[in-house]
């Protein structure tokens, strides 16, 4: 016997998703590049444009993730905060083994966790969607 489709909520993991959506964007445009230039003698600003440049893509993702309901654009987030979260890890674990502040390692790993909530929530909320085919 065939179970009934149960509608699950969509609306709390969406907010949970927005909300880390922009935990990551702070983290990484604003708090990453001010700690660094407070352990070292670099540029914030300059820190500040390079880290713009660097989320590009997934900045261009922000609007599909604030809206929530296009299962296909929220797959392609995925994917592309996938390559970020291998990034995150790799650069957390490259920072650990150079011997860098604690500081700027725990920024990194904070930055993998965050990733790896944001990917978390994306899968449930892309569970949680309608199905693909049956939305007009």
């Amino acid at each position: 016997m065939k179970k009934p489709f149960v509608q699950k909520p969509i609306q709390p993991i969406h907010q949970r998703l927005k909300l880390c959506w922009w935990l990551w964007v702070v983290l990484a445009i604003i708090i990453y590049p001010l700690s660094i230039m407070m352990l070292t003698d670099a540029n914030v600003i300059n820190g500040v444009v390079v880290q713009i440049l660097a989320m590009l893509p997934a900045l261009l993702f922000t609007p599909a993730i604030i809206r929530g309901n296009s299962p296909y654009v929220l797959i392609f987030a995925s994917i592309v905060t996938l390559v970020y979260l291998g990034v995150a890890g790799v650069l957390a674990l490259i920072r650990y083994y150079e011997g860098v502040g604690a500081g700027i390692w725990a920024m990194r790993l904070v930055e993998f966790i965050v990733l790896l909530f944001i990917n978390y929530y994306l899968f449930i909320l892309l569970k949680r969607l309608p199905p693909m085919h049956k939305q007009s």
